[in-house]
């Protein structure tokens, strides 16, 4: 399905996130907390590595790693800035 620039165009009207507003940052803690998830379930590939069929996988799969913990760094780096701690991921988003 394609969706077109004007479908993906939202005219937000100038709103803007407010670090001053305790539940702009709760809110967004809680959207950097489900994307912090998906990084670290990336990280934890010791097992494909370990299984991969060959080097040229594992390489690849090492890279992989390095470059989600990159990431991770970002979004701690995010949560430093907003004053708060990851939470724990939404349901729907572990499963």
């Amino acid at each position: 399905m394609l969706v077109s620039r004007q479908e993906l165009s939202f005219d937000f009207k100038g709103a803007r996130f407010s670090l001053d507003s305790q539940s702009d940052r709760e809110f967004l803690t809680w959207i950097f907390s489900q994307f912090l998830y998906g990084e670290i379930t990336g990280i934890q590939c010791g097992h494909w590595l370990y299984h991969a069929p060959h080097f040229q996988a594992a390489t690849f799969i090492a890279k992989q790693a390095t470059e989600e913990l990159s990431h991770v760094r970002r979004f701690l780096r995010i949560f430093s800035l907003l004053g708060t701690k990851p939470q724990p991921p939404h349901g729907l988003i572990r499963f």
